[in-house]
């Protein structure tokens, strides 16, 4: 009787010689492409926010200054005959104070809401994602450490 560690291990042998490292451009052209879907994403999500802040300043303007022109100082100027210089500084100086309180009562509020309701709920939510982060960093195959790693230092170059 022998042993399966008697016998020559002629087919290991060969198979090792037949596996050498073969080179590939397939993870070259992952990392490129990668990084290319990382640049255009940046841009698409740059001039998209841009366009977004754009809207939000020019909807808060009409609806601060819109209004002020459309409802008030038109009506002053139907009402009692004034220019409309005059009726642009009798609305900057009793409109405008009224704005700036309103202003003041509702950043007030706004503060008091987050400090004790909406900065705690983003604190244990931001808790939460760092720990699916870092156990998912953790369980991640370290060649792909790599391509990640190199995928956010040439995001920062192309942000920067």
């Amino acid at each position: 009787m022998s042993d399966v560690t008697d016998k020559p291990n002629s087919g290991l042998e060969n198979s090792e010689a037949d596996m050498q490292l073969k080179p590939s451009w397939k993870p070259l052209l992952w990392f490129g492409f990668g990084l290319i879907t990382v640049i255009a994403t940046a841009e698409l999500i740059l001039e998209f926010s841009l366009e977004i802040l754009e809207l939000i300043g020019e909807v808060i303007f009409y609806l601060i200054e819109g209004s002020e022109e459309l409802l008030i100082e038109d009506k002053l100027e139907d009402w009692f005959d004034l220019s409309p210089r005059h009726a642009e500084l009798i609305t900057a100086w009793t409109v405008t104070p009224l704005k700036i309180l309103l202003a003041f009562v509702t950043l007030k509020w706004l503060w008091r809401y987050s400090r004790t309701r909406l900065i705690p709920a983003l604190m244990r939510w931001m808790k939460k994602q760092l720990k699916i982060l870092s156990l998912s960093w953790s369980a991640l195959w370290w060649p792909w450490k790599g391509v990640v790693v190199s995928m956010l230092i040439g995001g920062l170059f192309v942000l920067i």
